[in-house]
């Protein structure tokens, strides 16, 4: 499977008519203004405008919802830079501009902005939980996108790991050394760093 396929099959219809679109889009909107741990089943039930055992019929616990909504909101970032980063030829450049625009794209979600706000712990075990499926997600569509001719995927894999946690730390935990605060800062962080892991797992 590539990571055109990934995403294709990842991703949640786009029928905004259904009950559980609805909540989801709610449970969106209540996690932005509350946080995880403040917003509740049946604030989010009194904003789709359905009842809490709807809401646990159509999408399971607030964990669960949380998941989901996390999920559609990791599918739809990485559907939206696919083309960008296939685009370049190596995987050293598209490591680099995959840090980078994972970067900005955090940075400028509401959802992932209010969640480390709010509970940066629940933020960083979106990526670096030993199990959930947004984890294993988001290593598998890093790792097709970096694999070409040159990295084969199991390689791409384990740079897709590094890549994760390290992005995660310094999201939630800002250092007065490595600054990803611009583009820029953020393009010379992967460069140095990334590139080099890159390089050396080359066939």
């Amino acid at each position: 499977m590539d990571l055109s396929a990934l995403l294709s099959g990842a991703a949640t219809p786009p029928d905004h008519g259904t009950e559980k679109r609805r909540i989801l889009t709610a449970a969106r909107t209540e996690f932005i203004s509350h946080g995880f741990r403040r917003a509740s089943v049946g604030s989010i039930a009194k904003r789709a405008g359905v009842s809490r055992p709807t809401v646990y019929r159509h999408c399971g616990d607030k964990e669960a919802i949380f998941q989901a909504v996390v999920f559609d909101e990791v599918v739809e970032f990485f559907t939206g830079i696919a083309n960008e980063i296939l685009s370049l030829p190596t995987p050293a450049e598209r490591a680099v501009e995959g840090f980078v625009l994972g970067v900005r794209g955090t940075r400028a979600n509401q959802l992932f902005t209010a969640i480390r706000n709010f509970e940066p712990e629940a933020f960083t075990n979106v990526f670096l939980d030993p199990d959930p499926a947004n984890r294993d997600f988001i290593c598998s569509a890093i790792a097709m996108g970096l694999t070409t001719e040159t990295l084969s995927y199991d390689r791409a894999l384990g740079i897709a790991e590094i890549m994760t946690r390290v992005t995660a730390s310094l999201l939630v935990a800002p250092s007065g050394h490595v600054s990803i605060e611009t583009d820029d800062a953020a393009r010379e962080v992967a460069t140095r760093y990334f590139v080099p892991i890159v390089t050396s797992a080359l066939k």
